[in-house]
């Protein structure tokens, strides 16, 4: 249509293109004709003008088709036209790369055939939807193709055409979006179960005041609150006023976060209380951590106590160890010269009342036969010595040499015992000599302090190792002389008692010192816990006890009352009764009534110890004597007629156990014969060696009883 402004502008070209051979010829036109060929040119030219903006609008629509299906070709997200029953019309190059074949196929297929098996019901309800009153929505689902060898996961949107016939869907691959979601839900969750289940205190600390502001469950557990109630503390109030070092642990905590946020972390060793339990030793890690541009503190906090405990185990095991070699090595130097001056002693204690008597008949004798200034001539200044009063004191001071010698062996064979705590082989142990090895070590420490006594009932023997058992029990002797400490002597009592509980057998040592308060009697075995004075004690002592005891499959126990004393049980199963053939032999037997005199070779490397014996055994045997393996094997070799042969263990040159096995090879009758002679310091091979061929033994410091049973039994068997 034409505007009105154009009108006169209409029909100024109207009149422009009337007839000219009317107007040249001067003819008149009425004016009515006039007026219809106006009219008639302006319609004219209307129509032109709405041709030209026919044909530009049309243009502008078919370039907008194509631009919009350029768009819609080229478009990064796909788009499907689909009919009411989920058929493909229409797809574009993106929508056509999510289902993977061509565009040409794909149209008329229905693409439900590409959902995914358990999605393809919530994709039937998202079309459904589309075109339930030319509705709308969305659905996720995954689309496999290629035989399912590659599956994308695609969101669908979309919205039915105004007149029903078709939906306009668009797919969106959010494959990489779930998968990265997926990872960080999975870190997530990675993240929580590491952080609740460590086994370290793990927290965050916030500014401004560096309260918990989160805690996981070892968290609660080491500190004893809910996350709630953590949240309202600080390290501070979770510490006590002062640290190991006499540091201010307020003070001391300043300093750490200090430290931790300028270099971004920090270690060191902390005390935290936790309870009623007291204080515990304990690790902390800080880190500093940016989150959302605050920076926190996290903080990992490990208890200590076992590590240090086990630490302090170790090093009290270490100190054992040592301690068991210097014993070791301290009981075989003096057991060679022991045993020769025991031995001597013992001959001499036994004929020196003899030769003393003799002596005196002697002096008799001769002073009535030659009067008194002869006798007192002859006899000159050793006559004050002869007297009956001086020779009975030679006796007196021989028998208290022995009874010395006699104790100081006591005391090795306690160092041998103790030489031996750390191996590990067991064997079935006399409860008696356990204790006995005990008490010669602890004798010093109870002495000053209380008497002691000991209650021995007969009991079996115990699977155990010697020399942890006896550790434990110098342990609680220990302990219980140091129950009357400043305290009166006169009335101090410690017991030792063995008896049997139907399979166990009881070893108890009680006292009648201060006893222990109710509230510590619990915590008596824990690592590091002790009533003793600083310096005093380690608080280990107990706590090994009662592991070394469970290592041996037994229990250690404690009953106390304050001002009544205490009382330790030590619980430990009885052995397998012994067969016969292991059953130990007395040691101080009474030998037989009649002796077979018997020929005995003495093979050892020290002087005294060969002299000692051959003294011992050569008024009923004939002895002899050598210095060597070597000699031994000559003589043997020349001389192979011995009944018995006693043969020390650790020889130069050739071994004891070297010339066993020598002598094995060559007559087995007569190394059936040998009996080993030992200070108790092995090899671990002379040990092994001397557990197989389970020979005799004979430790030195031996007595002389002993080693005349042992002679004996030796021609006994044959």
């Amino acid at each position: 249509m034409i505007k009105e402004n154009d009108d006169e502008s209409l029909r100024a070209r109207a009149a422009a293109q009337l007839p000219r051979n009317a107007i040249e010829g001067g003819a008149t036109v009425p004016p009515e004709t006039l007026r219809l060929v106006h009219e008639l040119q302006v319609h004219q030219l209307e129509l032109e003008l709405q041709n030209e903006e026919l044909q530009r609008a049309r243009a502008e629509v078919e370039h907008g088709l194509a631009r919009y299906a350029e768009l819609y070709e080229d478009a990064p997200i796909g788009y499907f036209t689909l009919g009411s029953d989920g058929e493909i019309l229409r797809v574009n190059r993106a929508a056509s790369a999510l289902l993977g074949p061509g565009r040409g196929p794909l149209v008329g297929q229905r693409l439900g055939l590409w959902v995914r098996m358990p999605d393809r019901t919530r994709f039937s309800q998202f079309v459904d939807r589309l075109f339930a009153a030319a509705g709308q929505g969305s659905c996720e689902v995954v689309i496999e193709r290629e035989a399912a060898a590659w599956a994308v996961v695609v969101e669908l949107t979309g919205a039915a055409s105004a007149d029903g016939r078709h939906a306009r869907v668009m797919a969106t691959d959010i494959t990489e979006s779930r998968r990265t979601s997926q990872a960080l839900h999975d870190r997530e969750v990675r993240y929580r179960t590491l952080f609740e289940r460590s086994r370290d205190a793990l927290l965050t600390l916030s500014p401004p005041g560096w309260c918990f502001s989160s805690a996981n469950r070892a968290a609660q557990v080491m500190f004893g609150a809910d996350e709630a109630a953590l949240a309202l503390r600080t390290l501070p109030e979770c510490s006590p006023p002062m640290q190991a070092d006499g540091g201010d642990s307020a003070a001391a905590v300043g300093r750490h976060l200090d430290t931790a946020m300028r270099e971004g972390s920090h270690t060191f060793d902390w005390t935290f209380l936790r309870g009623a339990d007291g204080g515990f030793p304990a690790a902390v890690s800080l880190t500093r951590m940016d989150v959302d541009g605050m920076s926190v503190i996290h903080a990992s906090i490990r208890d200590e106590t076992e590590k240090r405990a086990s630490l302090a185990h170790l090093a009290q095991a270490d100190r054992l160890s040592s301690m068991g070699m210097l014993a070791a090595s301290v009981a075989h130097e003096i057991n060679n010269p022991l045993a020769y001056v025991l031995t001597n002693l013992e001959l001499l204690a036994t004929d020196l009342p003899a030769l003393v008597a003799a002596i005196a008949r002697c002096t008799s004798a001769l002073h009535e036969r030659v009067g008194e200034p002869t006798f007192a001539r002859v006899i000159g200044t050793s006559l004050d010595g002869l007297g009956a009063l001086q020779l009975g004191d030679v006796v007196d001071r021989a028998t208290e040499a022995l009874q010395g010698t006699r104790r100081i062996c006591d005391v090795v064979k306690g160092l041998r015992t103790f030489s031996r705590v750390e191996q590990v082989e067991r064997s079935r142990v006399d409860i008696e000599r356990a204790v006995s090895s005990a008490i010669a070590m602890a004798q010093n420490e109870i002495r000053y302090r209380a008497r002691l006594v000991t209650e021995f009932r007969s009991v079996p023997k115990v699977w155990a190792s010697e020399g942890k058992l006896s550790q434990v029990l110098l342990n609680l002797l220990i302990n219980a002389a140091h129950a009357f400490e400043d305290a009166d002597p006169s009335g101090a009592l410690i017991t030792v008692k063995t008896w049997v509980d139907g399979d166990s057998v009881c070893i108890g040592v009680d006292d009648n010192g201060r006893g222990i308060a109710p509230d510590n009697l619990a915590r008596v075995f824990e690592p590091f816990f002790t009533t003793k004075g600083v310096g005093k004690g380690s608080g280990l002592g107990l706590a090994i006890c009662r592991e070394l005891v469970a290592e041996l499959g037994g229990a250690l126990t404690v009953t106390s009352q304050v001002g009544v004393g205490s009382a330790f049980l030590v619980r430990l199963p009885a052995a397998a009764p012994a067969r016969d053939s292991d059953a130990v032999r007395p040691e101080h037997a009474p030998p037989a009534a009649a002796v077979t005199r018997a020929r005995v070779l003495v093979i050892d490397d020290e002087p005294s110890i060969r002299g000692a014996l051959s003294r011992l055994l050569r008024g009923a045997h004939d002895v002899v004597a050598v210095g060597s393996g070597a000699e031994a094997k000559a003589l043997i070799t020349a001389d192979p007629a011995f009944d018995v042969i006693l043969c020390d263990v650790m020889m130069p040159g050739m071994t004891g156990m070297e010339f066993h096995a020598w002598l094995v090879g060559r007559d087995s009758a007569l190394a059936a014969r040998v009996v080993f002679v030992t200070g108790g310091a092995f090899t671990p091979k002379a040990a092994d060696y001397l557990e197989r061929v389970a020979a005799p033994r004979l430790d030195k410091p031996f007595d002389s009883a002993t080693v005349r049973q042992v002679v004996a039994d030796m021609i006994a068997a044959d």
